[in-house]
């Protein structure tokens, strides 16, 4: 099962290889080697992880309830033995992605603010616009990296100068993407509010996960602490992928009012 996990991982990274060597008969292999394991992932997953109505009849009763409010015709939902979160996928048709462990830490009605949360990123379609600028800002850096950065040979400077530009456009482009994220994270919490019995099941919801998160973490070596750092430089120069949960719970609260005064009209 664990090959599960970095299977995508490893048709990426043939993917990357593939197109850095592209020029070589290995490159294309590689880049058609990336491509076939990423499409057989897929399938597979899909497949294997699919929804089982009479083993969560809860979690079906409430995607079908949310499918009629958000107007969604079609969501496939695939439940995953991994980690403790939901994710929303719109790339190819609608997909929902649910962590086992996720489903039995949560009440129904927490568990139904947070599918409501993740169907708002489905009626929007998030995931298209995030990996349609993923591959803008990433572009320039493949493009230089596969022409203008020779193999086993001194680079020139205008290629330098192309390589240290297209390498600022994808930090700063992620950087872009992240705001947007957030931005994104903060409008489906605030819309899932509007489709679950009360905003404080999101809430309540939400410290489940991030209390679940720290229960989770163990003291770090001294080697692990020092390496901590990287992820401040990460997040200095990227930004965050989602609000601070402070930031989350007081917009929740508030879009709960907005709700309560537009009722009581």
């Amino acid at each position: 099962m664990n090959i599960l996990r970095v299977s995508p991982v490893i048709g990426f990274i043939c993917i990357f290889l593939g197109n850095y060597f592209f020029n070589d008969i290995i490159g294309k292999c590689l880049l058609i080697i990336g491509i076939i394991i990423l499409i057989a992932s897929y399938i597979y997953l899909t497949r294997k992880f699919l929804l089982d109505r009479k083993k969560y009849p809860e979690l079906f009763n409430i995607i079908q309830d949310l499918m009629k409010s958000y107007s969604l015709d079609r969501v496939k939902v695939l439940i995953w033995p991994f980690g403790f979160n939901a994710f929303a996928i719109s790339f190819y048709g609608d997909t929902l992605i649910v962590t086992k462990e996720l489903l039995e830490e949560m009440n129904y009605n927490e568990m139904k603010a947070i599918i409501a949360h993740e169907f708002s990123h489905l009626y929007h379609r998030d995931s298209v616009l995030v990996l349609a600028l993923v591959l803008i800002f990433l572009a320039p850096f493949l493009f230089v990296i596969t022409f203008f950065i020779p193999k086993n040979q001194i680079i020139s400077l205008p290629s330098a100068i192309a390589f240290f530009i297209s390498l600022f456009i994808l930090i700063y482009g992620f950087k872009i993407i992240n705001w947007i994220k957030i931005d994104q994270e903060l409008g489906s919490d605030r819309e899932a509010v509007l489709h679950v019995n009360s905003y404080k099941d999101l809430q309540n919801a939400l410290f489940k996960m991030y209390n679940y998160i720290d229960r989770k973490k163990r003291r770090p070596t001294r080697v692990g602490a020092i390496f901590t750092g990287f992820d401040y430089i990460s997040e200095y120069f990227f930004g965050t992928t989602h609000p601070r949960l402070k930031e989350r719970i007081e917009h929740i609260e508030f879009a709960g009012k907005i709700r309560a005064s537009m009722e009581s009209q």
